[in-house]
């Protein structure tokens, strides 16, 4: 619940109608989800996970909506999901240029915004549970 809330302060602090999350260890970190193939995207409202059949297994576990995708066209997918356009934040330092291609082909209409940073302090914020995995890892 307190990432939710970071979450949205972030969207509401960047002018952001949603954040699309593609970096696997990003995915982790707001989702709990770990995966080669999958996109998160989160907006005032909640979360959608994005991912190919191979996880619908893991995904039925969590506790946001999942779509499932062919493997290449996850954001076909997520397109198909947002029915008025949006502005969405991107991180442009873990997305190729090939994926970021795609997204704007798929996402056509949307506004991409990139945002270098935008996790970097939500991330840097650590609860009782992470403390003490970073205390057994030591």
């Amino acid at each position: 619940m307190k990432r939710r809330k970071s979450l949205n302060a972030l969207l509401n602090q960047h002018q952001l109608d949603g954040l699309l999350i593609t970096h696997p260890p990003h995915i982790v970190w707001a989702t709990g989800f770990v995966s080669t193939n999958a996109l998160v995207y989160i907006d005032q409202t909640g979360s959608v996970l994005v991912t190919d059949s191979r996880y619908a297994e893991a995904a039925s576990q969590l506790d946001i909506p999942f779509i499932l995708a062919h493997q290449e066209n996850l954001a076909h997918a997520l397109a198909a999901k947002l029915t008025t356009k949006q502005r969405i934040g991107y991180l442009p330092d873990v997305v190729s240029v090939e994926a970021l291609q795609q997204m704007k082909t798929e996402l056509k209409g949307h506004t991409l915004v990139p945002c270098s940073h935008i996790l970097r302090d939500a991330i840097a914020v650590k609860d009782a549970t992470e403390i003490k995995q970073l205390q057994h890892a030591q």
